[in-house]
C-alpha cells in the first residue's frame, strides 16, 4: 500500500487571502437583510390580523434568524476559503461557491422584497415543481414553505427508472427531431454496432509482445458494443464496406454517400474519443449528438462516441469495459474510422470524465499506448457518499440534487448505500477560525490496494498509479455539487509532478456544455473545451481566439502543450 506522501500541505498553496472588501460586503447585504426583513415585518403586523399575514411575519421572522446564523459562518468561510484554491489564479472551491450562492441569494430576496413587498424570493426548483401540475400550481405558488416540501418529497423518493426517463428526454422522437434541424450538419453520423470479440494490441514498452483485450462479458455477458461516429466530411476509410458491414443506421443517404465519395478527404491524424455523461444511468451518443457535431467541425476531425452500458441494470464495472474495448478497438481499426492513429484524445463530461480517467489508468497497467491527453468537464472523481463543500451545492440544485446524485453513484457502484472513505481531513477550514463546519476532503485520503475503489473513484488511486496518467485537461464549473472532485483531483496531480490544467467557468452549473445553444455565455465558455483537446491533439488555433474574462485557468510550467491564450 503507498500513501501519498508526496502531496503537499495545504498551507503551502500559492494562494491569496481574501480581501476585507469581501467580509465589507458580506455585513452589508446581512445589514441590508434585516432591515428589509424589519421593516416587513412592521408592515404585515400593521394589516389586518389574517392567516396569511401572521404566516409572513413568521416567515420573515425566521428568515432575520437563519441571517443571524449564516453571516459569521460566510465570514469565517471568506477567512479561508483561499486556502483550498488550485492556485491563485484559479479561484475556486466549495466554500466560494457556498458563499457567493448565499449571498447572491440574499441580495436577490433584498431586492425582491424592497420592490414587491410580497413573500420572499423563491427559489427557481420551487416553480419547476409548482409547473407539474395546473390544477395545484396555485397553491404551490402562494405557499414557498409547501413547494419545499413538496420538492424534497420529490426528490427523495425519486426512482432511478424515472430519473432515466426525465433525463432521456431529449432523445424522444420530437425533441430528437428539433435537436437534428438546429444542430451543425454533418457528413458522416453513423450509428455502429457490433458483437465483440478478442484481439491483441502491442505492448508500449516492446512491440514483440502483446495484450490480448478482453471481451466485456460482466453482468450481462457478451453483448453488442454501440457507438456513434461522427465526421464533418468524409474521410477516406469512412467509406469502406468494412465499416459499412458494422453499421446500424446512418444519418447519410446511400446516394447522398456516392456523391461524398467523389470529394473523399484524406485521413485525419487525430481522432477524439468520447465517452457521454448522464450520471451511469441515463444518455446516449445521441443526446450529445448537437456539440459532438459543433465539435467534429470546429476541430475538424472524427469522433467517435460509444454508448456503453447503462446502470443501475449493468452496474460497475461493465460501462467502464466497455469503453476500454472501445478504446482499443479505436486503436485496432483506426483506418475504417478516417484516422492515421497519430493522435487521440479522450475527452467526456460527469460520468464520462470519469470513464476517461478509468479508462486511462487501465490501458497504462495494460501496458497498451495511452491517449495523448484527456479533456473531462466536471468529472466525478470519487464516487463517495463524502460531504464535500461543493455537494453541498446539490441540496438546491435542480439539474443535480442531492438525492440524484446519490442515487446515481449508488446505482453505478452497485451499492445502495454508499460508504464514507476513512481519510485525513484537507477540506476542513483552519482550527484558528473555530469552525468545524465539514469534517471532509481528501487530498490525501487512506488508500488501500483495491482495484476496484480506484477504478470507480480515481481520486483515491495511489500516486504511482496516477502517474500513468497522460496530460489530463478538467474543464469545471462554479456552481457544480462536482467542483470539489475536480480541484482536489487537479491538485492531486500537481502534487506528484503529473501535467495538468484546470479551467474553473463562473456562474454556470453541472452539465452546461449540452446548453450550449441556449446561451453565448455558455456557448463561449463551450469553448475552452475545444481549446484544450486542441492542445492535447496539437492542433492549429484558429486565428481568432475570444478573450474569455469569465472563466480562470491555469497552465503549468509544462513543455508539453502549447497554452491556448499564448498560441
Amino acid at each position: 500500500m503507498e500513501q501519498n506522501n508526496s502531496l503537499e500541505d495545504n498551507s503551502s498553496i500559492d494562494c491569496e487571502p481574501v480581501t476585507s472588501d469581501t467580509v465589507d460586503n458580506i455585513s452589508m447585504i446581512f445589514k441590508e437583510l434585516h432591515s428589509v426583513m424589519d421593516d416587513n415585518i412592521v408592515f404585515y403586523k400593521q394589516q389586518n390580523s389574517t392567516e396569511t399575514t401572521q404566516r409572513c411575519v413568521k416567515l420573515f421572522s425566521r428568515v432575520k434568524d437563519l441571517a443571524r446564523l449564516l453571516e459569521p459562518m460566510l465570514k469565517s468561510f471568506s477567512e479561508f476559503y483561499h486556502v483550498f484554491d488550485f492556485d491563485v489564479d484559479t479561484p475556486g472551491n466549495g466554500y466560494r461557491s457556498l458563499t457567493k450562492v448565499v449571498y447572491f441569494t440574499f441580495r436577490s430576496s433584498n431586492v425582491y422584497c424592497e420592490a414587491n413587498r410580497a413573500l420572499p424570493y423563491c427559489d427557481l426548483c420551487f416553480i419547476g415543481v409548482a409547473a407539474g401540475s395546473l390544477l395545484s400550481s396555485g397553491k404551490y405558488a402562494m405557499d414557498p414553505e409547501l413547494c419545499g416540501e413538496k420538492f424534497e418529497e420529490i426528490t427523495k423518493d425519486i426512482n432511478v427508472q424515472l430519473l432515466k426517463g426525465f433525463w432521456n428526454i431529449t432523445e424522444t422522437e420530437a425533441l430528437a427531431a428539433i435537436a437534428k434541424i438546429s444542430s451543425v450538419p454533418v457528413h458522416v453520423n453513423k450509428e455502429i454496432s457490433f458483437l465483440p470479440e478478442s484481439f491483441t494490441l502491442p505492448l508500449t514498452s516492446t512491440t514483440s509482445q502483446y495484450l490480448t483485450v478482453p471481451v466485456p462479458l460482466t453482468y450481462s455477458g457478451r453483448a453488442p458494443i454501440q457507438m456513434r461516429l461522427i465526421s464533418h466530411k468524409l474521410l477516406e476509410g469512412q467509406e469502406s464496406q468494412e465499416l459499412n458491414n458494422l453499421v446500424k443506421s446512418s444519418g447519410t443517404s446511400a446516394k447522398a454517400e456516392r456523391k461524398l465519395k467523389k470529394d473523399l478527404a484524406p485521413k485525419s491524424k487525430h481522432l477524439v474519443v468520447h465517452f457521454h455523461g448522464g450520471g451511469f444511468v441515463a444518455h446516449t451518443s445521441k443526446s450529445h449528438e448537437p456539440y459532438l457535431k459543433s465539435w467534429a467541425r470546429d476541430l475538424g476531425i472524427p469522433i467517435l462516441s460509444v454508448d456503453y452500458s447503462l446502470s443501475p441494470e449493468t452496474p460497475f464495472p461493465r460501462a467502464l469495459e466497455e469503453c476500454f474495448y472501445a478504446y482499443c478497438w479505436a486503436l485496432k481499426n483506426c483506418s475504417m474510422l478516417g484516422w492515421t492513429g497519430d493522435y487521440v484524445c479522450l475527452a467526456g463530461d460527469s460520468a464520462g470524465g470519469n470513464l476517461c480517467l478509468t479508462v486511462s489508468l487501465r490501458a497504462a497497467a495494460c501496458g497498451i499506448r495511452i491517449p495523448d491527453g484527456i479533456m473531462a468537464a466536471y468529472p466525478a472523481t470519487l464516487l463517495k457518499a463524502t460531504p464535500l463543500p461543493s455537494r453541498l451545492l446539490a441540496t438546491f440544485d435542480l439539474l443535480l440534487p442531492l438525492s440524484v446524485l446519490m442515487k446515481c453513484l449508488g446505482a453505478y457502484t452497485g451499492k445502495a448505500k454508499l460508504e464514507k472513505p476513512e481519510m485525513t481531513c484537507y477540506f476542513c477550514p483552519p482550527l484558528s477560525s473555530g469552525l468545524d463546519p465539514l469534517n471532509s476532503n481528501i487530498i490525501h485520503p487512506q488508500l488501500d490496494n483495491s482495484l476496484e475503489e480506484y477504478y470507480q473513484s480515481p481520486l483515491l488511486a495511489p500516486d504511482h498509479v496516477l502517474k500513468g496518467l497522460p496530460p489530463v485537461h478538467i474543464v469545471a464549473c462554479s456552481l457544480d455539487p462536482l467542483l470539489d472532485d475536480s480541484v482536489m483531483f487537479a491538485k492531486r496531480l500537481r502534487a506528484i509532478g503529473q501535467p495538468v490544467t484546470l479551467s474553473i467557468v463562473e456562474g454556470l452549473p453541472h452539465g452546461f456544455i449540452g446548453l450550449a445553444k441556449f446561451s453565448k455565455e455558455v456557448k463561449d465558455s463551450a469553448k475552452i473545451c475545444l481549446d484544450r483537446m486542441r492542445e492535447v491533439l496539437h492542433l492549429q488555433q484558429p486565428a481568432h481566439i475570444v478573450n474569455l474574462n469569465f472563466y480562470v485557468t491555469h497552465h503549468p510550467q509544462t513543455s508539453f502543450i502549447a497554452s491556448s491564450e499564448t498560441a
